[in-house]
């Protein structure tokens, strides 16, 4: 359904979807692609997982939510398939939030260490 290669995001019938920074990891959940960018160390981006459908449409960018640790620096590094429409994203900072895959939505929000 999609080919990742570095920063770009192939799918069957549209045209290669750019990100500025490679990507990192992909699911493909019920027909939307949920994209995590993988930001260097140099590069400040705590937004950098995206939602498409399989047509390339955009469906959402995560949304900015107050975090456990107060940090500038607190890009998703982690994704997973939590229940048919939801998953989970962990950052840097310690906190893991589950996103409804439709709406990009946060519906639950957890401090780990």
């Amino acid at each position: 359904m999609c080919e990742i290669e570095k920063n770009l995001l192939y799918l069957k019938n549209a045209e290669p979807i750019v990100f500025e920074h490679d990507i990192k990891d992909a699911l493909v959940i019920n027909g939307v692609i949920v994209v995590l960018l993988n930001i260097p160390p140099q590069a400040r981006n705590n937004l950098n997982v995206y939602a498409f459908d399989v047509n390339g449409d955009f469906f959402w960018r995560i949304k900015p939510t107050d975090l456990y640790q107060k940090s500038k620096d607190c890009p998703y590094i982690g994704i997973a398939k939590l229940r048919d429409n939801t998953i989970t994203l962990t950052n840097w900072c310690d906190t893991v939030i589950t996103v409804d895959i439709i709406s990009g939505d946060i519906v639950e929000k957890h401090h780990v260490k």
